[in-house]
């Protein structure tokens, strides 16, 4: 749990559409997720999820992606506490003591939407979803989602994602409610069909 600063909703909003300003020359797409997203009263720190633009290619033709440029602009904001290629972490972020802000890297392969839903959190909704994806033959491996056979298998919105796992989907404010936390129980006939909607080239 936090214990950096408290931020009012508006305030957060107010921060969290400053930094998304300045992400948009270095990133392909950011959305900002966590307690914010869901519009939580007070907000104890500001995450968002980008994705990198594509880099130069690395000798073997490898694609890249580009950190350092979130990261150059990262450090504008404050003091880098986490320089990782998968999570950026700001202390103190834009000038306001205590206040956290994450940023959360998304490098294709790794689902874009999938990531989306889990870091809107709540956290335990995303760890229930990931584990009922098993027992449908889906799996969530380093942000893909794959079928058994380790096939990528196609998931273009949030909808799609909860749909794979079995569970309603909930706008992000109404996810902290019992009922975002209820499996749904399709007939046999809908299952078959969303089987085969997975598997399609």
């Amino acid at each position: 749990m936090s214990t950096g600063a408290q931020l009012r909703y508006v305030d957060a909003v107010e921060v969290a559409r400053a930094a998304s300003e300045a992400l948009k020359p270095v990133v392909a797409r950011s959305k900002v997720v966590g307690s914010l997203r869901r519009h939580k009263a007070m907000v104890s720190d500001i995450e968002i999820l980008v994705e990198p633009r594509p880099g130069v290619g690395d000798l073997f033709g490898g694609e890249s992606h580009d950190v350092e440029s979130i990261k150059a602009v990262a450090r504008t904001w404050g003091e880098l506490t986490l320089n990782g290629d998968r999570l950026i972490q700001i202390a103190d972020a834009f000038g306001r003591p205590g206040l956290k802000l994450e940023l959360y890297i998304v490098r294709p392969p790794a689902n874009w939407f999938a990531l989306l839903a889990i870091r809107t959190g709540p956290a335990d909704l995303g760890k229930l979803c990931v584990t009922r994806l098993p027992m449908f033959q889906i799996y969530q491996r380093d942000g893909r989602i794959v079928d058994a056979q380790g096939k990528d298998v196609p998931v273009r919105s949030e909808q799609e994602w909860f749909a794979l796992a079995r569970m309603q989907y909930f706008p992000p404010h109404l996810r902290d409610t019992r009922e975002a936390f209820t499996p749904l129980r399709p007939s046999p006939e809908a299952v078959n069909l969303l089987r085969e909607a997975c598997t399609d080239d």
